[in-house]
């Protein structure tokens, strides 16, 4: 019941590329940014942790604050993945696939990972050239 549609939400999800080098002026900083894909929209249902069933399905010695359900067993959502939804993060911490759905233990990341791409504005047309004749009708 609680995975009908109109009980979930919609989030995006983001899956990891690779790691990218920091540079400072050309020079090897040590430091590397996570590289994440383009979001896609997905599906399902954020749930705090509750119960015996959520600490049978991921053990005690995961660190999460919140469940995600899905329908589809199948979802491409990967441990090393991010979720955004609203203005929150979520790092996936594990992912565990049952018969019929896939639930997925993740924690708010304090800071953010991914900033959205900002558009670029759209060059404004040029204007058409007067002849400088006055056309009067």
């Amino acid at each position: 019941m609680r995975l009908l549609k109109r009980n979930t939400i919609e989030f995006e999800h983001l899956a990891y590329k690779g790691k990218q080098e920091v540079l400072d002026d050309g020079r090897h900083t040590g430091r590397w940014n996570p590289q994440y894909a383009d979001p896609v929209v997905c599906r399902g249902t954020i749930d705090l942790p509750s119960g015996y069933v959520s600490r049978e399905l991921f053990g005690i010695n995961v660190d999460y604050t919140h469940v995600l359900s899905m329908d589809k067993v199948n979802a491409s959502i990967k441990e090393a993945d991010l979720i955004v939804y609203g203005e929150d993060q979520y790092e996936i911490l594990a992912v565990r696939k049952c018969l019929n759905f896939t639930f997925i233990a993740m924690k708010v990341l304090p800071e953010f990972k991914w900033q959205r791409p900002v558009p670029e504005p759209e060059p404004e047309p040029e204007p058409e050239p007067n002849t400088g004749t006055v056309d009067e009708t």
